[in-house]
């Protein structure tokens, strides 16, 4: 029989804090190496500029969601009337990428490692199961263990994307991969699923 492991917490917490703090460096590295802004990502009808872009206002969402000196008026930025998911993430992602127009795409990288930093001095001590508002994602209930999770998720898909149109390596491990399945990806697939349409609906997932 095989050994049977105890998932704890506190310790996925701390090594996802530790996996963002590496990749946060990594992030602001290639973001600052980019040799075109202009070109193509890996996002359809977005550039990496727009990618970059889009990046920064992560950034600065998520760290809005731990540190009032961030705070952000989410009343101008989602739907009237609330909407479903799926719109106010529309709504979200589009006006993430007008936020750093112009000039100030020239200063995502700097925003993005200051607003990293602050994020994770801020949130330093506290536990994983502290409750996080995220007003975009509606009413469900997120902690900082969730929040982490999903900006080591943003940081590293992102990245790759930024690096595909930049041609440029941005390798993800194995280790990182797992701990955004773990730590982000049980909040989002409920909030995200359509329960009408899911009705009925079996599926499994084999993560190797």
């Amino acid at each position: 029989m095989g050994t049977v492991t105890t998932f704890d917490p506190v310790t996925e917490h701390e090594r996802a804090r530790a996996a963002l703090a590496a990749a946060i460096p990594r992030l602001v590295g290639l973001l600052r190496a980019v040799p075109d802004p202009d070109a193509g990502s890996g996002v359809p009808e977005w550039s990496v500029g727009d990618v970059g872009a889009h990046l920064a206002a992560v950034y600065l969402a998520y760290t809005s969601l731990v540190s009032p000196d961030e705070a952000v008026d989410w009343d101008g930025v989602l739907p009237s009337g609330g909407g479903t998911f799926v719109e106010r993430i529309t709504a979200v992602n589009a006006r993430s990428v007008e936020l750093f127009g112009g000039a100030e795409r020239a200063k995502t990288a700097d925003f993005v490692a200051e607003r990293g930093e602050t994020f994770l001095r801020v949130t330093e001590g506290l536990a994983p199961d502290t409750p996080v508002s995220a007003p975009w994602y509606g009413d469900v209930p997120f902690t900082l263990a969730t929040v982490t999770g999903l900006m080591l998720s943003e940081t590293l898909v992102h990245g790759l994307d930024i690096a595909r149109g930049a041609r440029l390596p941005w390798p993800i491990g194995d280790d990182e991969a797992s701990l955004v399945v773990g730590q982000s990806m049980p909040t989002m697939m409920a909030a995200a699923l359509d329960p009408a349409r899911a009705r009925g609906v079996s599926i499994a997932f084999d993560l190797v």
